[in-house]
């Protein structure tokens, strides 16, 4: 009889541990699915800003983006601003046979370019990172 007053409890123990080990276990997987989505956030974000600056070369064209003072696209509601640069060289083509020179001038073509997210905290707020995007 003395043996089954000192087991009386067990039970009660096995379980508080079973409930402690359970809370760990479910902390840790709603920790991984907030990691989960964040970076889901970020990379949504990442695309629409990489979308947005692909359609603004696109339809307002390179020249104008490098002309502008500040120029700047709307990515999930939001002005991100961007820092535009166009490189004009001198270059050869070769059409039907016929080489000519073109040198590089204000109105010469658009030989590269780049255009890029500015690196603040807004940026990076809404896309991660440093908040810089490029498309070169």
């Amino acid at each position: 009889m003395a043996s089954l007053y000192k087991q009386q409890g067990d039970a009660m123990i096995e379980a508080l541990v079973s409930i402690v080990l359970l809370s760990f276990i479910m902390i840790g997987l709603t920790f991984l699915v907030a990691k989960t989505a964040v970076a889901q956030k970020y990379t949504s974000a990442q695309n629409m800003a990489l979308f947005a600056l692909r359609s603004a070369a696109q339809t307002q064209g390179l020249s104008a983006l490098c002309a502008a003072t500040n120029p700047s696209l709307t990515v999930a509601d939001q002005s991100v601003a961007l820092a535009a640069q166009c490189q004009r060289s001198a270059f050869t083509a070769t059409v039907a046979g016929q080489t000519i020179d073109v040198a590089a001038a204000p109105n010469s073509p658009i030989t590269g370019s780049s255009l890029t997210t500015k690196q603040d905290s807004a940026n990076a707020a809404l896309i991660g990172g440093d908040g810089v995007i490029s498309l070169n």
